[in-house]
């Protein structure tokens, strides 16, 4: 007889990831993803010693472009600022809570990119090029509920210039509605 037993700590995703989202809006979320385009943006400035201003921001962002479409089925985000390497795209880009320091951020601790999927949509496309090496990422919130806490992303070829794009589509219907609302 075994003296021992395996006592699960885990979590329940969808009880987690519902409580990060019940008290967020569409309008939110949207900022949250641009966040991410300047806080990339602001990395690259630094990394490449780009002018700041007295409190440490860039002087200028005229080199980069964020740009976002809302659609009737899909929530896309671009930009130029940096892409993804290895290293972010599978440690922490999508780890939940996984500390970035990143002054002037509005968004905290990894938090971001997947409460934004999670409340807009329920497929993600991403395609992240770093100048020097590209990925591709696909999944579904069905894949995030289940066991397996890693998903495989696709080597694509660099096309030698720094772009990120994130498609969010299969809306949820409270992002549904929050785009079709005219008013």
């Amino acid at each position: 007889m075994d003296n021992t037993l395996s006592v699960n700590f885990g979590m329940e995703r969808q009880y987690v990831f519902g409580a990060l989202t019940s008290d967020i809006s569409t309008a939110d979320c949207i900022l949250d993803l641009i966040d991410n385009s300047i806080d990339a943006a602001r990395r690259d400035i630094a990394q490449k010693g780009g002018a700041t201003l007295e409190n440490g921001l860039p002087a200028s962002y005229s080199d980069y472009e964020i740009k976002v479409q809302l659609k009737d089925d899909e929530i896309v985000i671009s930009d130029n600022c940096r892409g993804m390497d290895a290293e972010l795209l599978t440690g922490s880009a999508f780890r939940l809570a996984a500390r970035y320091p990143q002054p002037y951020s509005i968004g905290f601790y990894g938090v971001g990119l997947i409460r934004a999927f999670w409340k807009l949509g329920n497929t993600g496309n991403l395609e992240t090029d770093t100048g020097t090496e590209a990925f591709g990422l696909h999944f579904t919130k069905d894949q995030l509920e289940g066991t397996d806490l890693s998903i495989p992303a696709n080597r694509l070829a660099t096309r030698h210039n720094p772009s990120f794009v994130f498609k969010i589509s299969d809306l949820t219907d409270d992002a549904a509605y929050d785009l079709a609302d005219t008013d």
